[in-house]
């Protein structure tokens, strides 16, 4: 397996990584091949999904931009307490069957409660199993596997309390929490104005502060 150019050769059959080709074919991919794909110097975003590599192409200015308010706003919220920790997408979620490597957005944890568990047997990288909250920032490309493989996936971790999706095209935000019964509530926010929780009801985030500085922020 290696990258040359732009290329992904993968058990001898080569992959242009442009525009979801990756995404596309569905390439299957064993975990111990994904992790030494990692090992090397990528200038693109893969995810391991049920065995299937996922390639990301580069994001947009507003999903950067919502990103970095995002961290910049949770952040703030967690100042104050020694409890919650925001991670950004450098840190790795995986599920219970080992077999999907995630990189979100942004994850919530307990700070000094992180679990870390080796994805891979001959070939290993580490990943968080003990999220409470996983944020994506939609992009028209990866929408359907954020709102089907992923969310599906994301509700395998038993300490999973809360997934949210954030649009970048429009205002809106989606929440989707887990109740007392293990039901999962959805409520979407398409104002501004409206404040949304983060893990607990102390902790409310307003959804026209993820917005600054994109196409949708009437100042900028």
């Amino acid at each position: 397996m290696n990258i040359l150019e732009g290329t992904i050769t993968i058990n001898g059959k080569n992959f242009e990584l442009n525009e979801n080709s990756i995404f596309q074919n569905h390439v299957n991919i064993s975990v111990d091949e994904f992790c030494e794909l990692l090992e090397q110097e990528l200038l693109a975003k893969f995810e391991l999904s049920n065995g299937i590599l996922i390639y990301h192409q580069m994001t947009t200015k507003d999903h950067a931009a919502i990103d970095v308010n995002l961290l910049r706003e949770t952040s703030f919220l967690f100042l104050r307490q020694k409890y919650y920790q925001i991670l950004g997408e450098n840190f790795a979620i995986t599920c219970p069957d080992l077999n999907s490597y995630y990189l979100p957005d942004a994850s919530i944890v307990i700070g000094k409660e992180v679990e870390y568990v080796k994805v891979g047997e001959n070939k290993q990288v580490d990943a968080v199993s003990n999220a409470l909250g996983i944020i994506e920032i939609l992009s028209p490309a990866t929408e359907k596997y954020d709102r089907t493989t992923k969310y599906d996936n994301y509700r395998k971790i038993p300490t999973l309390r809360q997934y949210t999706l954030i649009s970048q095209d429009k205002i809106q935000v989606e929440n989707f929490v887990r109740n007392a019964f293990g039901i999962w509530i959805c409520t979407v926010y398409t104002s501004k104005n409206d404040y949304f929780e983060i893990i607990e009801e102390q902790f409310q985030l307003c959804v026209g502060n993820l917005y600054l500085q994109t196409s949708l922020d009437d100042d900028y």
